[in-house]
C-alpha cells in the first residue's frame, strides 16, 4: 500500500435531454470516505493516507491511463473532509466537463471520470488497512446528491440523470 497509485472509483456522466436542450456541465462530486466496517474517514485519516487525490477526464481510452487522461482536479489538503467523511470536489467548467444532449453534434453525451489516490509513503503503517469509496447516485425524490450538474450558459443547476458508478 505504500507509494501506492492508483484508480478507484470511476463515474459515467450521461446527458439525457432531447438534441434541442442545452448542455451543461458536470460541476461537483460529492466522496463518501469508509474504513471496512463502515466507519468514517475525517480528515486527520485521509492526510495520513494520502498525498493527494485526483479526478481523471477519461478521454477515450475505455478506462483511465496514467499519461493519457487529463487530470481535471487534485485534491492535496483534506480539511474539508468532513466528521461523516464526505469529500466535495470542485470540477473546472469546460470542455472535459460539457456535456451534450444526446445527437447533439457538438459533443459527446457521455463522459467518464475516475478517482485516482496517491498513497502517502508510510500508509501502509497507517490505519484504516482498507478503505471504501462512494458517490451517492440519487436521493430518494431522484434528485441528485452525489453528482451536481449545472446550465452551461446560466450555471444554474440542472439535472441530467443517468450517473453510473463504476468500481475500478
Amino acid at each position: 500500500m505504500d507509494t501506492w497509485v492508483d484508480d478507484i472509483l470511476s463515474v459515467k456522466a450521461e446527458h439525457l435531454g432531447t438534441s434541442g436542450a442545452g448542455s451543461g456541465w458536470f460541476a461537483t462530486m460529492t466522496l463518501g470516505w469508509q474504513d471496512s466496517s463502515g466507519g468514517s474517514l475525517g480528515s486527520s485519516a485521509m492526510t495520513a493516507l494520502f498525498n493527494s487525490v485526483k479526478v481523471f477526464w477519461d478521454e477515450g481510452n475505455d478506462g483511465y491511463g496514467n499519461g493519457t487522461d487529463t487530470c481535471i482536479a487534485t485534491i492535496t489538503t483534506f480539511g474539508s473532509v468532513t466528521d461523516s467523511g464526505t469529500m466535495t470536489i470542485d470540477l473546472p467548467k469546460g470542455t472535459s466537463t460539457r456535456l451534450w444532449p444526446a445527437g447533439n453534434p457538438d459533443g459527446p453525451a457521455t463522459k467518464t471520470y475516475t478517482v485516482v489516490v496517491d498513497m502517502k509513503s508510510n500508509a501502509s503503517s497507517q490505519l484504516p488497512e482498507t478503505l471504501v469509496v462512494t458517490i451517492s447516485e440519487s436521493g430518494p425524490n431522484g434528485s441528485p446528491t452525489g453528482v451536481r450538474y449545472k446550465e452551461w450558459e446560466t450555471n444554474t443547476d440542472m439535472f441530467m440523470s443517468g450517473t453510473d458508478t463504476v468500481s475500478a
